[in-house]
């Protein structure tokens, strides 16, 4: 079973697959902008991709986090596997427990 971390992986290639016109903006920004900036224009793509994806993201609202899960599992019970490992590292950051954590917020797997 893939991570969280391989689901925003794939769901960021299918936006840059999806979106060849961002793509092209921002490469052409690179090249001109990542040396005055001191980084390499991959540097400077990755970082701008990024804010792109997150900002699409953020368009379908909630947790990003948990937007690319429901974007990228294949089934249910991928879907709820990843969405539990996503709430107990919220919980775990929160120093309580994942059940405490899921009651307090009405929150259903």
């Amino acid at each position: 079973m893939k991570t969280y971390l391989e689901c925003f992986k794939e769901v960021r290639q299918q936006f840059i697959e999806s979106n060849p016109g961002i793509v092209s903006r921002i490469e052409y920004e690179a090249n001109q902008h990542a040396p005055n900036l001191g980084l390499s224009e991959k540097e400077f793509f990755d970082d701008e991709i990024g804010k792109s994806f997150i900002s699409e993201l953020a368009r379908h609202g909630g947790d990003p986090v948990l937007t690319v899960i429901r974007m990228s599992s294949a089934d249910d019970e991928t879907k709820k596997t990843l969405q539990a490992e996503h709430y107990q590292t919220i919980a775990d950051a929160l120093g309580m427990p994942l059940n405490e954590y899921l009651i307090e917020n009405r929150i259903i797997l």
